[in-house]
């Protein structure tokens, strides 16, 4: 149950703040919070159920 979790949780691209590559870019101030959600919002949605199929293919 941890390793889907872990892959859910690693394609939360939708936050500024999910990754420390992306709290960096982030705090330079160029970026603004809804640059995130066009590639982002799709990678939270899709990522979690694809992790969780993944692993009861390889389990």
């Amino acid at each position: 149950m941890v390793i889907p979790v872990a892959l859910g949780c690693s394609v939360a691209m939708v936050m500024p703040i999910s990754t420390p590559p992306n709290a960096i870019v982030f705090s330079s101030g160029r970026l603004r919070a809804v640059d995130y959600l066009p590639l982002g919002l799709p990678m939270f949605l899709l990522g979690p159920p694809l992790a969780v199929r993944w692993c009861r293919w390889v389990g």
